[in-house]
């Protein structure tokens, strides 16, 4: 270390003054301070006017895009199982339905209710013939061609007034 001095002293002068200092105090400050950065997504220049935090797109569009694309590189690094994506194509689509089905029984008689004009009973007989067509009633085809050839028979006796007012 070099010791300049003023006066001209010699060296032992020197020795006797370095004994006099009590404290050295030396103090240097650098200071930076930013004055423009560039957009993170298309690398324009943005001014800063050093307030607040500086500006990380020049536009509100190349924030947005940007946001996508971390959140699609995010999702791209997870497994399939828990929302990640995949770069290999769809092979498969399948959707899964599931049907609840709530029956209610209730007590006493069922509440059957009965045509009650010519065109219902057109209705409710179309109904029957495809009931029987698809196999609906195995097992009860005597029983209900014996009761359709009775009203059958009933309807006849209307027609020529000759009626049976004591059958059910």
């Amino acid at each position: 270390m070099t010791i300049s001095d003023p006066l001209g002293t010699s060296d032992e002068d020197h020795q006797e003054l370095k004994s006099r200092i009590l404290a050295v105090r030396e103090t240097s400050a650098v200071r930076d301070r930013l004055k423009s950065t560039t957009c993170r997504w298309c690398g324009v220049p943005i001014e800063y006017n050093g307030v607040g935090r500086p500006r990380q797109y020049c536009r509100d569009s190349h924030r947005s895009r940007a946001s996508e694309l971390r959140t699609v590189q995010r999702l791209a690094g997870l497994p399939v199982e828990k929302g990640g994506r995949t770069t290999e194509p769809v092979r498969e689509v399948i959707e899964r339905t599931e049907t609840q089905t709530r029956t209610t029984v209730r007590t006493g008689p069922a509440r059957l209710r009965m045509p009650q004009s010519p065109p219902e009973w057109a209705v409710a007989l179309h109904q029957l013939r495809r009931a029987v067509r698809g196999g609906r009633f195995p097992g009860f085809d005597d029983l209900l061609l014996r009761d359709l050839e009775e009203t059958i028979r009933v309807v006849r006796e209307c027609r020529t007034g000759a009626l049976d007012t004591t059958g059910d």
